[in-house]
């Protein structure tokens, strides 16, 4: 692939449950580098060069498993599935049947369960598409695995441009019965560099609602006005200001 603007590599990064995990590399002609290891396909670098050296703007963890598993708030795994976010009870209907899924949040089944994407070791290998190499990782989910109704096989691609772009896909095909695929992403970004505090960043997010959730972090299905709380960032707003007026702001729901 020597011919290509953008390069592409591979190397071992360690092992986890007896498995090697593997780190894929792509570097665009701006000497840009996206990683990802096949522990969840994970992102694990979107490094930048700076007037000092170099940069990562996504935060990880030197190990795999041991770090990336072992905390509770999902920080930077890669993809999240078969659905993100929370369904309540851990039941989910489907085609007039409830199926009862695994919980791993108290009653609540949290991004896919406790054997969601995110804690398996994906197939990985570097693909040429239109050209230029891509990342691509592929996983079938068992229904014996996480409790969702079928099977489901599952393909992630990660595509570097040569203006800094990078492109996620995801693409699924249910293999013997109807299922859900709601899946996400949970990288945890710092723009600032590595000594910096998400306190310093803005952030504008052109939405005059959020959506309302319960105690349990769950969607009631009733969406709020942002006018006049610490969500409304509809201008450029300091995450540092928001974050204190919603320390100060009493709210039933969260």
């Amino acid at each position: 692939m020597s011919t290509n603007s953008i390069k592409a590599s591979s190397t071992f990064f360690d092992r986890f449950n007896n498995q090697d995990i593997v780190k894929f590399s792509l570097t665009n002609q701006n000497n840009v580098t996206v990683s990802a290891i096949s522990l969840g396909a994970t992102l694990y670098e979107f490094s930048i060069p700076t007037n000092t050296g170099r940069t990562n703007l996504v935060l990880n963890y030197p190990n795999s498993g041991g770090d990336y598993l072992a905390n509770p708030f999902y920080v930077s795994m890669g993809g999240i599935g078969r659905t993100g976010g929370r369904i309540k009870d851990g039941q989910l209907p489907l085609n007039g049947q409830t199926y009862q899924l695994q919980t791993n949040e108290g009653t609540t089944t949290l991004h896919g369960g406790p054997n969601g994407f995110n804690t398996q070791v994906w197939d990985g290998e570097i693909v040429e598409e239109d050209g230029e190499p891509t990342i691509q990782f592929h996983h079938t989910q068992l229904s014996s695995e996480d409790g969702f109704p079928g099977d489901i096989d599952v393909t992630i691609i990660y595509r570097l441009t040569n203006d800094n772009t990078l492109k996620l896909t995801f693409e699924a095909t249910a293999l013997n019965e109807d299922t859900v695929f709601n899946p996400t992403y949970h990288t945890y970004f710092n723009l600032g560099g590595d000594n910096d505090t998400i306190l310093k960043h803005n952030l504008q997010v052109n939405a005059e609602q959020h959506l309302e959730f319960d105690d349990k972090k769950l969607p009631t299905g009733n969406f709020l006005s942002v006018e006049n709380t610490p969500f409304d960032f509809r201008q450029t707003t300091s995450l540092g200001n928001a974050i204190q007026n919603m320390q100060n702001t009493p709210r039933k729901r969260v």
